[in-house]
């Protein structure tokens, strides 16, 4: 009797750790909607797929303040060029000079890089878009230390 116990039990905490490991893919690594800040509709996505985060650029009904990595940025506007009609500006936190297609830099109205997250939130202060959306994308490998430090930028303005 005491087998059937521990077998139940193991399976009930087998299921409860696979149960939490799936939230806590599905709430780290989905686009997390953040409400309104400076005026814009402000989303997070850590370790976007290229396809996805295009797909929902593409769908934005207005243009995008986008702060991401470098190799974020340029692989998804170099796999969808067509992206640049829906960004008014690219902030690269982790580049000093950006390495993208030059014919694909000409058409983004705005682009700078910067050292680090910081910099990148202090920058964005000052870059609100009417009828825009503010979307910070994040690699896997620096994600929790970034996205709290993206979370307490955007708890000054609520």
């Amino acid at each position: 009797m005491d087998r059937r116990i521990s077998k139940k039990s193991m399976k009930d905490r087998l299921f409860e750790v696979r149960k939490n490991g799936l939230l806590k893919v599905s709430k780290v690594e989905s686009m997390c909607a953040h409400g309104k800040v400076l005026g814009m509709d402000t989303f997070s996505w850590i370790a976007p797929q290229v396809d996805k985060l295009a797909t929902v650029i593409l769908s934005f009904p207005f243009k995008v303040l986008w702060i991401g990595s470098h190799d974020h940025i340029k692989l998804c506007l170099e796999n969808y060029p067509e992206l640049v009609t829906n960004i008014e500006t690219i902030i690269i936190y982790d580049q000093d000079v950006p390495r993208l297609n030059s014919e694909i830099l000409k058409r983004i109205n705005n682009y700078v890089c910067v050292e680090g997250t910081d910099a990148a939130f202090e920058l964005a202060k000052s870059l609100k878009i009417k009828k825009g959306a503010f979307l910070f994308t994040i690699n896997k490998d620096v994600a929790q230390e970034e996205k709290l430090k993206f979370e307490q930028f955007i708890s000054l303005f609520n």
